[in-house]
């Protein structure tokens, strides 16, 4: 069961990245997003077990009273953790760090202020996260993976306003936005300047009641 806390970063949002069979013909290897935020981790984890990494192998020796008494201070966080290691002739050192493990005892990092990574076969299963603060901190690979999502409005601050306004309002890609969207490209006008015709671009109405100028290529 998944009793981890959520990872917190100022201005930084979880993008949640899967590799797995995918695309055309259903290769390993394939991108996608498999959530966005801290919230959307649980689905990911919930099939792992919160752990501690040595655990299962410190209290191997034990008899079943022992254990029992062991398991249960570890899988409520007991404040008396340490105390019911000693009465059973080990330490907090002796049970490791805090992870996550699977049900074939493979050992995984909990997530940090960076992001997390869950290995669980290669090309064909797995995980891993990013914390990013801007949009342009993704290579074209994960863009193009956030693009098939598709789901912006979960990261709209991750954007320039230019940026998000290319996409949400003209459909622009991700990677016009990325490349374009801090140019002279998009401006506000007028609604007066909105209906002016102009052979060097496109005026168009915003979807928040706002004119806007979009410049040719």
């Amino acid at each position: 069961m998944n009793n981890q806390t959520a990872v917190t970063t100022e201005k930084a949002i979880l993008i949640n990245f899967q590799i797995g069979r995918g695309g055309r013909f259903y290769n390993g290897g394939h991108l996608s997003v498999n959530g966005i935020g801290e919230h959307t981790l649980s689905h990911i984890t919930e099939t792992l077990n919160y752990d501690y990494s040595s655990l299962s192998e410190s209290i191997k020796e034990l008899d079943d009273e022992a254990k029992s008494q062991v398991l249960d201070a570890t899988t409520d966080d007991s404040s008396e953790l340490e105390t019911i290691l000693i009465q059973n002739g080990l330490s907090l050192a002796d049970i490791g760090e805090r992870c996550y493990t699977d049900q074939n005892g493979s050992v995984y990092d909990l997530p940090n202020d960076t992001g997390y990574s869950f290995d669980f076969d290669g090309e064909y299963n797995s995980s891993y996260g990013v914390y990013i603060t801007q949009i342009s901190e993704l290579d074209n690979k994960q863009i193009s993976a956030l693009q098939d999502y598709g789901q912006f409005y979960e990261i709209e601050e991750l954007f320039t306003t230019d940026q998000y306004i290319m996409i949400d309002t003209f459909g622009v890609t991700i990677e016009d936005a990325i490349w374009d969207g801090a140019t002279a490209r998009l401006k506000v006008v007028t609604e007066e300047e909105y209906h002016e015709e102009s052979e060097d671009g496109e005026y168009k109405r915003g979807n928040r009641g706002m004119y806007y100028f979009l410049a040719a290529e």
